[in-house]
């Protein structure tokens, strides 16, 4: 009768032993090491944490989707997402959602390589396609705090032709989305298009107003 027999330990956590074993590195002559891993787990050089609740579960996600609104750096949120994906606990639904944040980050990544580069690119959003010749990311939002793309494309969509600022777009930093370089177009070093307005404020005064010291 072998160890495993003995302990009671079923087939499938027993290979599953074996697979956290190899995950790790811990190995003997080629092959995953159970022994290794357990002395690993009592020496506490291996930190096993408890399963997380759907209400925690759904603040780690709402922290990453903050990191990403934050700028903080790609490699930071992939590890989140990595680590958040293979968690056993963690439904397939949140899973899906931790990817597409990974996702998101990279189309932003991607974008900001071909704006310093001055590259025009393709951006595939929401089921459509604009060929993007400027572009620059806000940060402060339009109208909310939310991350944004301004860019100048060629497509004017549904604005009319007699519109000035037709060719002026926005895109949603944390929505879908995929891009690509075109390297047949030249940058728009002029920008997005732009117009003069001019103010006028009439201004009334009451003379009959006293300011007390």
């Amino acid at each position: 009768m072998d160890v495993r027999s003995l302990a009671g330990i079923p087939d499938q956590d027993w290979q599953n032993l074996e697979q956290k074993a190899l995950d790790l590195g811990l190995t003997y002559n080629g092959r995953p090491s159970r022994s290794k891993l357990i002395q690993e787990i009592a020496a506490d050089r291996i930190f096993i944490s408890p399963p997380m609740s759907a209400e925690e579960q759904g603040a780690l996600l709402r922290s990453v989707v903050a990191m990403h609104q934050a700028r903080a750096p790609q490699s930071q949120i992939e590890i989140l997402v990595a680590w958040a994906i293979a968690r056993p606990e963690f439904s397939e639904k949140i899973k899906a959602q931790f990817q597409k944040l990974s996702h998101f980050s990279g189309w932003r990544s991607e974008a900001e390589k071909y704006i310093s580069q001055c590259k025009p690119f393709l951006l595939a959003y929401k089921g459509e396609c604009w060929t993007v010749e400027f572009a620059k990311i806000s940060d402060s939002g339009v109208g909310d705090r939310r991350p944004y793309l301004m860019a100048w494309v060629r497509e004017l969509g549904s604005n009319p032709e007699s519109d000035p600022l037709g060719h002026n777009r926005t895109f949603l930093l944390d929505a879908e989305a995929s891009v690509e370089p075109i390297d047949s177009l030249d940058w728009r070093y002029s920008g997005l298009d732009e117009i003069d307005m001019v103010f006028e404020v009439d201004f009334c005064i009451d003379r009959n107003l006293k300011i007390f010291g």
